[in-house]
């Protein structure tokens, strides 16, 4: 189980290389344009106020349109307070919308199922959110607790107007790994095939990679001109070559998130341990994506001043 946890975890090591190569290829009118709807929602909440997240996602949430709703109200709360989970919210934000609109379109064989996992992929998000908030952190998965934590700190930092070496970027790639290589086979797992064959549930389930691969320039460089504007300015082909990296990296975790995901849905004990493996392996990528920051603070402090982050 180790080694097949450290084998995962190389490939969050590339990862790393996010910092030199900047954004995606699409153009900033095309990201405004497509991406106007997460800068309009508060749904009726105060988004200065500190406690307005935490009210947002106070409830499960009970449908995909209730998920990209709140989403989108997530994420313009924590852009406006200059929350560091602010950009991982974006990026999972426009990907969930993208969904839905695939499902409005009548891409997927089974709208029901697809908009089944795209609720519960969503409700761990938020369960892990809301728990760490409450400061139930027995309940926060490791790679979660270790995403919060790190945009916790660097919250701190920039109010306290000390060094803080954690990137933009590190953090929307802290909130992706928790968030594919650990609750994605956990939604699998609760959803279940209902009814269907893996193989007939599988078609769905890599809709959704396509969906990703077609929208994950676009949705690089809005995180990009919203949070980090300077490493917009690295030329297209660093741009195009670091979407590509970060698609296979997404793509490997989505494959290994289903086979996890039918392990989790079989009983004791290869439940417990493919429990346990999900845990180790994202856990272990979550401390791939932070090494250089303790490896090297004062090269962490030039890449940050490059990215022109907060």
């Amino acid at each position: 189980m180790r080694l097949s946890a450290l084998r995962s975890a190389l490939l969050a090591l590339p990862l790393l290389a996010l910092p030199f190569l900047g954004g995606c290829a699409a153009s900033a009118e095309d990201t405004a344009t497509s991406d106007s709807s997460l800068n309009k929602g508060v749904c009726g909440l105060d988004p200065l106020d500190q406690d307005s997240p935490r009210l947002l996602l106070d409830k499960p949430f009970t449908t995909d349109k209730d998920a990209e709703t709140r989403l989108v109200c997530l994420t313009t709360m924590l852009t406006d307070q200059n929350d560091h989970r602010g950009p991982f919210a974006a990026l999972y934000t426009r990907t969930t919308i993208k969904i839905r609109e695939a499902l409005a379109a009548g891409r997927f064989n089974d709208e029901a199922y697809s908009a089944d996992l795209t609720t519960m992929f969503a409700e761990l998000y938020r369960r892990a959110y809301v728990d760490y908030v409450d400061g139930k952190l027995n309940k926060v998965p490791d790679a979660w607790r270790i995403e919060f934590d790190a945009a916790k700190e660097s919250d701190e930092a920039q109010a306290n107007g000390t060094q803080d070496d954690t990137l933009v970027l590190q953090h929307m790639v802290l909130g992706v790994n928790a968030h594919i290589n650990r609750d994605l086979s956990h939604a699998v797992a609760i959803v279940g095939f209902q009814g269907k064959s893996a193989g007939d549930r599988k078609k769905d389930y890599d809709m959704v990679r396509t969906i990703l691969q077609e929208n994950i320039d676009a949705s690089l460089d809005m995180v990009i001109q919203n949070y980090a504007q300077k490493l917009g300015e690295t030329p297209d082909m660093l741009r195009n070559a670091m979407g590509k990296v970060f698609t296979v990296w997404m793509i490997a975790g989505r494959e290994k998130a289903w086979e996890d995901g039918k392990l989790l849905m079989k009983s004791w004990p290869i439940d417990t341990l493919a429990d346990k493996e999900v845990n180790y392996t994202s856990k272990l990528m979550a401390q791939a994506i932070l090494a250089a920051n303790g490896i090297s603070p004062d090269l962490m402090a030039k890449l940050k001043k490059a990215e022109g982050s907060k």
